[in-house]
Order: C-alpha cells, then sequence, then structure tokens
C-alpha cells in the first residue's frame, strides 16, 4: 500500500517499470517452479525412493482376529509431486 501511494500511476514509465518488474519476478517464479519439478522427476526415478505401501485387506464381518497388514510392493516410482511433499514434510 505505501508504494501504492508514493508511485504514479498515471507515468506511462512507471507503469512499464512495474510491468518490466512484475514479468521478472513471474519469470523467476516458473523457473524455481520448472527446476524443483525436474529435480523431483529425477528424484522419482531413483530406486532408492522406490514406494512401498502398506494395505489393509477389505473389512469382513467378524474377521477382526486375523487383522494383518499386507506390503505391497509398487512397481512405479514416487510421483514427483509426492516426492516435492515428502521433501518439504519430512518423512
Amino acid at each position: 500500500m505505501l508504494a501504492a501511494r508514493r508511485l504514479d500511476g498515471e507515468d506511462p514509465k512507471v507503469v512499464l517499470y512495474l510491468r518490466c518488474a512484475y514479468a521478472a519476478v513471474q519469470c523467476v517464479a516458473v523457473i524455481v517452479i520448472l527446476f524443483v519439478y525436474y529435480k523431483a522427476s529425477l528424484a522419482a526415478k531413483d530406486k532408492a525412493n522406490a514406494v512401498k505401501i502398506y494395505v489393509p485387506p477389505p473389512p469382513q464381518v467378524c474377521s477382526c482376529v486375523n487383522y494383518y497388514f499386507t506390503l505391497v510392493n509398487s512397481e512405479g516410482h514416487a510421483h514427483p509431486l509426492f516426492v516435492i511433499i515428502l521433501a518439504f514434510c519430512g518423512s
């Protein structure tokens, strides 16, 4: 708000400078997003980042006694978005 009061919105040079600054910030943001997605896709292709998911059996009537989790090995790799979430939130 302070900059909006001090900048002259009627001057064509000021408007041009504001548009250039906005475009530069947007370009940097897009480059950072593409870089993070690229690094995440490389990390997802790595064999060390293969995801192992424990899936419970489907619920059945009166089967509370033998309730074991089974290991499902995924043949695919982790989605890049999943790798990004793990990178920021921890594992």
